[in-house]
């Protein structure tokens, strides 16, 4: 009769490539930990010292890697799982993850902008005038030069939407903050044209 060898645990992650978070953001990793030949098994995690990494038992067989950006600075860093079976065999998996900077939104596009004739409207995009490399959701503020000439309302998808009261132009003051605070600013020129 012969017999079967015996095999460590498993320790595999569900999604490969780096694990990299900025310092505003949490990102997570599933690992699947199991024993291939049925054993009971022992997990085991080490968050390094370091207070970015927190791990939490999803199930017998899934653990969950939360990497929190914002409670670490910029900087390469490590954890580890391992699993240990009845009979004494150890696996261990050090997982390298980098916290990079945040980056500040970035003003990409100058905005003139025209009405034509009292009464008319358009929407006003401001993420076709501001990026941000990081894809943050952003936070537009906006103050305007004259109120009497355009009045501006956001809509509830947040873009801004315009409407001329009376010929002439103005200043739209455009501020786009990421999370973290750090902000880009510009002007766009609303001009409406004589009916």
């Amino acid at each position: 009769m012969r017999q079967k060898s015996h095999r460590p645990p498993v320790i595999s992650p569900r999604t490969g490539g780096p694990l990299v978070a900025d310092t505003e953001e949490r990102v997570t990793r599933l690992f699947d930990v199991y024993d291939p030949d049925g054993q009971a098994i022992t997990v085991k995690w080490d968050t390094g010292g370091n207070a970015a990494a927190g791990f939490q038992e999803l199930s017998a067989s899934v653990i969950m890697l939360t990497i929190d950006g914002r409670k670490a600075t910029k900087g390469e860093y490590s954890c580890s799982i391992s699993a240990t079976d009845e009979d004494g065999a150890e696996t261990y998996l050090e997982i390298p993850y980098t916290i990079t900077e945040n980056r500040a939104p970035e003003f990409v596009k100058g905005a003139e902008l025209c009405l034509d004739g009292v009464g008319a409207t358009m929407l006003f995009n401001p993420y076709d005038y501001f990026e941000d490399a990081d894809n943050d959701r952003l936070v537009f503020t906006y103050s305007i030069s004259d109120r009497k000439t355009v009045a501006a309302q956001e809509t509830k998808d947040g873009l801004l939407e315009l409407t001329a009261l009376a010929t002439g132009s103005v200043s739209i003051a455009i501020n786009a903050a990421d999370p973290s605070g750090a902000r880009a600013k510009n002007t766009a020129q609303v001009l409406q044209r004589y009916d």
